[in-house]
């Protein structure tokens, strides 16, 4: 069973009908999210999915972030209700996650968007971002779940790239030259 429709809904099609495995792939993306009703909606969501399917192996995508945000404590607070409340649990804290959709709220998704529009933007002098491929992930949760593993938490966090760098590449990708400042 998949719930979402998002970027790592959409990247596990083989899951959709499965009984015994829920990939939860919904609620809160945005590591800039603030709204208390976005994370109360999420928290409301995984209660009930755990509530509908308590006997199948639940996944979950957390984060590696280590800046302290409402964000970061809300994906731990649903990490540890899923500890608490699932039967069997996988969850993945991963780093920014890109691929070649670029709709999403990551920095590298703000940053293409923001080239392709030809708008101005600022980056921080010094800031890194640490990029997992979308094609990582999915080898990563198709392998674990090949496996009889169970109850685990699994980092997967790209090498840090300063942004520099990220614009430069997605420079050369867009062909366009970008429109910023370094603060």
């Amino acid at each position: 069973m998949i719930i979402g429709n998002g970027m790592l809904a959409k990247a596990f099609p083989e899951y959709h009908d499965h009984p015994n495995i829920v990939i939860y792939a919904a609620g809160v993306s945005d590591p800039q999210e603030t709204r208390i009703e976005e994370f109360s909606r999420e928290k409301v969501l995984i209660l009930t999915t755990l509530e509908l399917y308590p006997d199948a192996k639940f996944v979950y995508f957390g984060t590696t972030t280590h800046r302290y945000t409402l964000y970061r404590k809300h994906k731990q607070e649903m990490e540890e209700i899923i500890q608490s409340k699932a039967k069997e649990w996988i969850i993945f804290k991963l780093g920014p996650v890109v691929s070649d959709k670029y709709n999403g709220k990551t920095f590298y998704d703000y940053v293409y968007n923001k080239i392709l529009s030809g708008e101005e933007f600022l980056l921080w002098k010094g800031q890194t971002r640490p990029l997992v491929q979308l094609t990582d992930v999915q080898l990563l949760v198709r392998q674990y779940l090949l496996l009889p593993v169970k109850n685990v938490m699994i980092s997967l966090t790209g090498r840090e790239i300063p942004v520099e760098t990220i614009v430069q590449s997605i420079e050369q990708l867009l062909q366009k030259k970008a429109k910023y400042t370094i603060g």
